[in-house]
């Protein structure tokens, strides 16, 4: 009897040993282990809260006219934009600004009357954080019509104009503006020289040139006219820089229109030939000749 009270005695003590595991088993902590100290913390997919998020803008073109349009790419990188929103400064005049395409947007110049730089900024916002970038644009104002230049004399009609060293040609004509401003000077260029200037009176002008550059040949004459509001017209006459030309041409014509015979000389002279309306071969030339014949 003795052994078998001993042997439930240790059933016992067994039994109560195994609850006693049980519950210190079942009261641990839940928390997940930390990491050992000498690991890093794991790597966090890209989102759009990290530091590699960049925003920039590519503008079609840097300058344009007023109440033009100018095309807008939009390039991000590192996440995805929950938001875009564009503004321009100055905000008046209030340019247009309208989506064309996935990252592209337009914007349409306000009117300008003087020649303004818009900054135009995009905010792009980012599910923990935004981006933003700027470009300039430079808008300026609508050009005005040139004026129209028409010339009087001298006639062209497909000729061209001879002249020599020491010939005044004398280019007259009206000059109208087509713009808010009036013609306040017409010039002359010869191979990118300016020969002559004047200002009209009223709509008339007058331009006498004496220079024809530094070499003979074939020459593009240009008449500029300008208006107070830099409006610029031109328009263009050939002519014929050649001494020997202008000379054998001018000989011919006189002989058969102008001479004076002197009696005392006993043969003709040119004494003196200007203002000519319809020179040598249709060529409208001023010519002083002052050689016997």
């Amino acid at each position: 009897m003795k052994l078998k009270g001993l042997f439930f005695n240790f059933l016992k003590i067994l039994l109560v040993l195994g609850i006693i595991v049980i519950i210190i088993g079942c009261s641990g902590n839940d928390n997940k282990p930390s990491l050992p100290p000498n690991l890093p913390p794991p790597s966090q997919p890209p989102d759009s809260g990290g530091e590699n998020l960049t925003v920039s803008i590519n503008p079609s073109a840097t300058e344009i006219g007023s109440e033009e349009t100018v095309y807008l790419t939009l390039l991000i990188q590192g996440g995805v934009p929950t938001n875009i929103r564009w503004t321009q400064s100055p905000s008046n005049p209030l340019g247009q600004f309208q989506q064309v395409g996935n990252n592209m947007w337009t914007w349409k110049a306000p009117k300008v009357y003087n020649r303004t730089n818009f900054t135009l900024t995009v905010t792009v916002t980012f599910p923990t954080t935004s981006r933003e970038a700027s470009t300039t644009i430079t808008v300026s104002p609508p050009q005005p019509n040139p004026p129209v230049i028409q010339i009087t004399y001298p006639w062209e009609d497909g000729k061209v104009n001879v002249v020599g060293d020491n010939i005044i040609l004398t280019v007259k004509g009206y000059v109208y503006s087509r713009s808010n401003g009036y013609v306040n000077k017409v010039e002359a260029f010869i191979d990118n020289e300016k020969v002559a200037e004047t200002t009209p009176n009223y709509d008339y002008f007058e331009l006498d040139i004496t220079r024809f550059g530094n070499r003979q040949g074939n020459k593009e004459l240009i008449i500029r006219a300008t208006t107070t509001d830099n409006a610029i017209g031109e328009y263009s006459l050939n002519i014929i820089y050649d001494n020997n030309l202008l000379y054998s041409l001018a000989v011919e014509f006189i002989r058969r229109y102008s001479c004076i015979y002197h009696e005392n000389e006993g043969k003709y002279r040119i004494v003196r030939f200007g203002n000519l309306n319809n020179g040598p071969y249709n060529r409208p030339v001023r010519i002083y000749v002052w050689e016997g014949l």
